[in-house]
């Protein structure tokens, strides 16, 4: 039975790296990588539309509206792979942040992905959307099936773990972004790297165990923003249990055992004019509204 229809609201929820690490390198230069990633109800809101073509608007200004944005280039690519002669119209209510290693732009290409295979009626699988999410970007595999996942080789081989027990988690970003490229390209030069430990991160999370002491990222090496480690030292003042920086930056998430601790906290930042959300663990990438 036809479904007639022609536009859908979802929510894209944000990621963090609960931990990251970098294992190698492929002869194309694609990082390979190993970490740990947790949704968050930190989220764009995406409304697509069927179309004759592809066309994107968003509330910020400052985001590319071309083949630049992953949005647009996920419909390209869906409308490739399936065969498709079709197009969208997608409005991207923007809330994550840019440049905080969340997965924004990630986000709203797997929830266009999402919202395609729902619109023109394609009934792909996960892994069938996943496949067309990793030909646009090593996140939105993650970002299309969400929940709690090791994500290995360049964000495409997913392994779910136990779902996190009820925790608050505070995310905060300064006001200088980082570049996931130039992030990259500063880890290429440095030496005696510290490396994290995932195989320990996730077996604590499987057991139920409190896996904070495990959440270490390898690419705040990289990072030279003073923001960083200041909104570290203020989110374990105010009590978090660990704060780390997720993805290449420039954010900072901190695991608080209770919601009073983490919005005090995300107060104090909004003071000085740093973007706060006290965000929750979210076990789906992608949610309809």
């Amino acid at each position: 039975m036809k479904n007639n229809m022609n536009e859908i609201t979802i929510k894209s929820n944000a990621k963090i790296n609960l931990g990251l690490d970098i294992v190698g390198k492929r002869d194309d230069g694609y990082h390979l990588l190993k970490t740990v990633m947790q949704s968050v109800s930190l989220c764009d809101i995406l409304k697509i539309e069927k179309s004759d073509t592809i066309s994107v608007e968003c509330s910020d200004i400052n985001i590319p509206l071309s083949e630049e944005n992953l949005a647009y280039k996920a419909a390209k690519v869906f409308f490739s792979e399936t065969k498709i002669k079709g197009g969208a119209h997608i409005f991207i209510e923007k809330n994550i942040p840019s440049q905080a290693g969340l997965g924004g732009g990630s986000a709203d290409a797997a929830g266009t992905i999402y919202a395609l295979n729902k619109l023109y009626e394609t009934d792909l699988s996960d892994v069938q959307l996943c496949k067309i999410g990793a030909k646009v970007g090593s996140d939105v595999p993650f970002c299309i099936v969400g929940g709690t996942m090791l994500c290995e080789g360049v964000g495409e081989i997913l392994t779910p773990l136990k779902k996190l027990s009820e925790h608050t988690i505070l995310i905060a970003k300064g006001k200088s972004g980082i570049s996931t490229v130039e992030a990259y390209k500063t880890y290429d030069k440095l030496n005696g790297i510290n490396h994290p430990d995932i195989d320990m991160l996730v077996n604590a999370i499987n057991n139920g165990e409190n896996f904070c002491h495990y959440c270490k990222n390898v690419l705040e090496l990289t990072a030279f923003l003073s923001s960083v480690d200041e909104i570290k030292e203020t989110m374990t003042e105010f009590g978090a249990q660990v704060s780390a920086m997720t993805g290449s930056g420039s954010a900072v998430f901190g695991i608080f055992e209770n919601d009073t601790l983490a919005k005090k906290c995300c107060q104090e930042f909004k003071k000085t004019g740093i973007f706060a959300f006290v965000s929750t663990p979210i076990e789906k990438g992608i949610e309809e509204i």
